[in-house]
C-alpha cells in the first residue's frame, strides 16, 4: 500500500532529530566522557597577537549540524504538502472562478500565520545554537550543578548552566512547538482533497509517530527544565485541538483522511501530558524543580 507523503515526511523529521540525539554520542562518544573524540579548531585572539588551540567534542558538533541544516528544510517541505496557496498562484490571475471552486482565497491571517512558523524556524536554530554553545562550555568546565554557590570561582560554570540547560531548552522548545502549532492551522486552512487522502495505514503510522515523540518530548522537557510549562501548554492545546477537530463537519471517518496531522499532533499533546503526570510523585513542591 502507497504511504502518504505526509507519513514519509513526518518520518523524516523524528528519525533525522534521533539521529541528532543519539548517534554523534554513539560514534564520537558522550561529550561528558574523557574519552570522547575531538577535533581542534584554531582561535585568532586580537587582543593578545596569538592564534590558541581549542578542543570540541565531534558529538557536540554534530548534535548541533545535523537538526539545523535538515529540520528546517523538512519542516519547510511539510508547509508546502500543506500550502495550496502559492502553488497554484498561476489560477489567481488568469480564472477567478477556478481559483474560488478550489479554495485559493488566503484565510485572512494567512501571512500573520507563515510569518510565525518562519519566525519558530528561526527560533528552533537560534536555541539549538544557544544550547549546544553553552553544553561546549559546561562540559569543559571540571564543577558539577552540585557546586554551582554563586562565587566568583563557579560563576562560569553557572552562565554556561543557564545558556545550555535553561535559555537554550526554552528557546529551542518555543520555536519547535510553534513550528508544529503552526503547521497544524496549515492543516486546518487545508484539509486534504480525495487525490492525497492518507490510507487507514498512514493514519495508524501517524498515531504511533504522536505517542513516541510525545514520549521522547516529555522526557525532554524534563531534562530541560520545561516540564512544568509544558504539562499545561500541551494540556490546554491537546483540549483546544480535540474541540475544534470535533466541530469539523464531516464524519469522524472522514475527518482523519481530510485532517491526518490532526492525528499526530492531538496524540502528541496527550502523550507528553501523560509522559509527565507518571512522574508527578517525583516532582518538586516548588517550581520549576523537576526530576532531571
Amino acid at each position: 500500500m502507497k504511504i502518504n507523503r505526509l507519513t514519509y515526511l513526518i518520518f523524516l523529521y523524528l528519525l533525522i532529530w534521533g539521529i541528532s540525539e543519539l548517534v554523534p554520542d554513539l560514534i564520537f562518544g558522550d561529550a561528558t566522557s574523557p574519552t570522547a573524540l575531538m577535533f581542534t579548531v584554531f582561535v585568532p585572539v586580537e587582543e593578545q597577537n596569538s592564534i590558541y588551540l581549542l578542543n570540541l567534542h565531534y558529538s557536540t558538533l554534530f548534535e548541533f549540524l545535523i537538526p539545523v541544516c535538515f529540520i528546517p528544510a523538512i519542516l519547510w517541505y511539510i508547509y508546502l504538502y500543506f500550502d495550496k496557496y502559492d502553488k497554484n498562484k498561476q489560477h489567481q490571475n488568469s480564472d477567478e472562478t477556478l481559483e474560488k471552486n478550489i479554495g485559493l482565497n488566503k484565510p485572512k491571517h494567512y501571512n500573520l500565520v507563515k510569518f510565525l512558523f518562519m519566525s519558530s524556524i528561526l527560533a528552533l536554530v537560534v536555541g539549538l545554537g544557544i544550547h549546544y554553545t553553552g553544553d561546549a562550555i559546561d562540559t569543559q568546565l571540571q564543577w558539577s550543578p552540585e557546586d554551582i554557590d554563586g562565587s566568583l570561582t563557579t560563576f562560569p560554570k553557572l552562565i554556561a548552566y543557564f545558556f545550555d540547560e535553561v535559555l537554550g531548552h526554552k528557546v529551542l522548545y518555543g520555536g519547535m512547538m510553534l513550528a508544529l502549532t503552526s503547521l497544524l492551522v496549515f492543516q486546518y486552512w487545508s484539509p486534504i482533497n480525495n487525490e492525497k487522502k492518507p490510507s487507514n495505514i498512514d493514519i495508524i503510522i501517524l498515531a504511533f509517530f504522536g505517542t513516541i515523540y510525545g514520549i521522547a518530548m516529555g522526557i525532554s522537557y524534563m531534562e530541560g527544565q520545561s516540564a512544568f510549562e509544558y504539562l499545561f501548554v500541551c494540556l490546554i492545546q491537546g483540549i483546544i485541538v480535540l474541540v475544534v477537530f470535533n466541530r469539523l463537519k464531516s464524519k469522524i471517518s472522514d475527518k482523519i483522511k481530510k485532517y491526518p496531522y490532526f492525528v499526530f499532533f492531538i496524540i502528541f499533546n496527550i502523550s507528553v501530558v501523560i509522559t509527565l503526570l507518571a512522574f508527578i510523585p517525583q516532582i518538586s513542591n516548588v517550581y520549576p524543580f523537576f526530576p532531571q
